[in-house]
């Protein structure tokens, strides 16, 4: 179900205007007139929107109507929530010339302490892991959102590496590396 939320307050409220999809996923909100409209849609358990982007209750479509308008192709997307899940995983290397990439004699490094952070003002990591053989790691079962990886190698005092924010979508599984660089400490 889809509504105009008049107040703006994330929630259906009783005496908003408000539409059922039919079965092909089309609804339409009636009895409209000119003006700016923030058009939301009621959440169902078990399902994780994809469009727009946002967390409940955020991730509306805003609607501006001139006179006598129609707004088309205003449109939700969801999945069913065990398969909206993401997943992150990479090799930590020894990135010597420092250059982002694996290159011939870039080996991983196997026990390195590889953490998982939300918020680049974060302190505390979400998750912390030890990388297996030849560096190899894995985050999974993640919620979609925006993170970055940091690792200390743990063996070599002054080597350590932090990838950039990346967003992990419903579903995805993403291959994100991360080069450990020699900082001189």
């Amino acid at each position: 179900q889809a509504y105009v939320d008049v107040n703006n307050n994330g929630v259906y409220d009783s005496g908003e205007p408000i539409a059922t999809a039919d079965a092909s996923g089309r609804y339409t909100i009636s009895g409209l007139l000119q003006g700016g409209y923030v058009i939301r849609e009621i959440r169902r358990d078990g399902w994780s929107r994809t469009t727009p982007p946002g967390d409940w209750p955020l991730g509306f479509i805003g609607v501006n109507l001139a006179p006598g308008q129609k707004s088309v192709g205003n449109n939700f997307g969801n999945v069913h929530a065990a398969s909206a899940l993401a997943a992150v995983s990479g090799i930590v290397f020894g990135d010597n010339n420092k250059n982002g990439r694996i290159d011939p004699g870039e080996g991983g490094f196997a026990g390195a302490l590889v953490s998982l952070y939300s918020s680049p003002n974060s302190y505390s990591p979400l998750l912390t892991i030890y990388a297996g053989d030849n560096g190899y790691f894995e985050f999974d079962g993640l919620a979609p959102g925006t993170y970055f990886i940091a690792e200390s190698d743990g063996y070599y005092s002054g080597r350590t590496g932090v990838t950039s924010k990346f967003t992990l979508l419903p579903g995805q599984s993403l291959l994100q590396n991360v080069a450990d660089v020699y900082t001189g400490v």
